[in-house]
């Protein structure tokens, strides 16, 4: 299943995601889940992920989920929030959906 954008880097959603600001304090909490910033990559770069807007309690903050396959076929959701750079967005963590939690 792959998404056909109509532009490149704008996908059907319309949230324009370029590349992810990862550093120390994103990647040990990813790593708290057992992902790596390279999975959260493979999420990206795949273009098959979906975007739903994120009604848990820190919407404010990360205000949409994105959801997808690594490389590997692991399926991650990724809280991800705005930068002050234009399709730069940055994840706040990542992990493996527990079961009510994935999206179709």
């Amino acid at each position: 299943m792959s998404t056909q954008y109509t532009l490149p880097g704008v996908p059907p959603h319309g949230l324009r995601i370029d590349d992810f600001e990862i550093d120390d304090y994103n990647t040990e909490h990813m790593a708290n889940h057992r992902v790596t910033p390279e999975e959260v990559y493979e999420v990206l770069w795949s273009g098959t992920y979906k975007i739903f807007a994120n009604t848990r309690e820190h919407a404010a903050a990360q205000p949409y989920i994105m959801q997808g396959l690594t490389d590997g076929g692991r399926v991650l959701q990724i809280p991800i929030q705005r930068t002050a750079v234009e399709g730069i967005w940055r994840p706040a963590t990542a992990k493996d959906p527990s079961p009510h939690q994935y999206k179709r």
